[in-house]
């Protein structure tokens, strides 16, 4: 009879245990995609597959969930990229949300689509844009571009970024990381066999940086940098540091970067 009763017990508290289970998985929220590092291509195409599931069902929700990681900058360039590309697809940013998570070592990505509406158990957390401390400049971002006359006035466009990048001349996000770290100060290297061509290339940018962004003329740093690492001088490539001063640049680079 004793052993009944302790066998009665049990089952009910395995019974309690597994209804609680339940309770906590919530069928209706299911991961659909989960990787790491990706090409704005492929990034776009996982977005598309998303949506399209997701739209297979009245009233879901995609997640976008991004797990930074111990690369500050290349972790915004990733988020700045999707929101953008959602932006681009005109979704509703109510049915399709980012969030932003905890660092990681590498930055890792998870879509879940939520048949009613529930988020999954992330925890939030906003993009630290604050960069560690260091001797030595910081890689920013590079591009490779093109100065055209458009509309009657000079401008420029990204060389082979025409569908998209992750990671290219993006001089709204360094105003971001510069009022974040204002020890530091931007370093823009063109790299142009003509010399008469880098400086056109200069003048371009200044007047766009100077006319789209905060960021004040004397954090703001032109050199030239010589001829193209590629041998192409159709068009210049462009490099972007950020350190507190020119001291900060690599020593061999110190022979050949001269202001603009």
């Amino acid at each position: 009879m004793k052993f009944q009763k302790s066998f009665l017990l049990l089952l009910i508290l395995l019974i309690n245990c597994q209804i609680l289970l339940a309770q906590e998985k919530n069928e209706n929220l299911i991961l659909f995609d989960s990787f790491a590092e990706a090409t704005y291509e492929d990034l776009a195409a996982r977005i598309d597959s998303l949506t399209v599931e997701k739209n297979k069902t009245p009233n879901a929700v995609g997640y976008i969930v991004i797990y930074g990681g111990s690369n500050q900058i290349e972790n915004a360039f990733y988020r700045q990229a999707i929101v953008k590309y959602i932006k681009f697809r005109r979704d509703d940013d109510k049915k399709l949300k980012v969030i932003t998570s905890t660092n990681l070592e590498k930055v890792k990505f998870e879509f879940w689509i939520s048949k009613d509406g529930t988020k999954p158990k992330v925890k939030q957390e906003n993009d630290s844009l604050i960069l560690p401390t260091t001797n030595e400049s910081i890689y920013f971002a590079d591009d490779l571009i093109e100065t055209a006359e458009i509309e009657g006035k000079q401008s420029y466009y990204s060389v082979g970024c025409e569908v998209g990048c992750i990671k290219s001349l993006d001089f709204y996000l360094l105003s971001k990381f510069l009022k974040a770290n204002l020890q530091m100060n931007a370093f823009v290297v063109i790299h142009n066999k003509n010399l008469k061509k880098a400086k056109l290339v200069k003048n371009v940018l200044s007047k766009k940086i100077l006319n789209d962004t905060e960021i004040p003329s004397g954090r703001l740093n032109f050199l030239y940098g010589g001829k193209n690492k590629t041998n192409n001088n159709r068009y210049s490539e462009v490099e972007v540091y950020l350190a507190v001063d020119k001291t900060q640049l690599s020593k061999s680079s110190l022979i050949k970067y001269k202001p603009l």
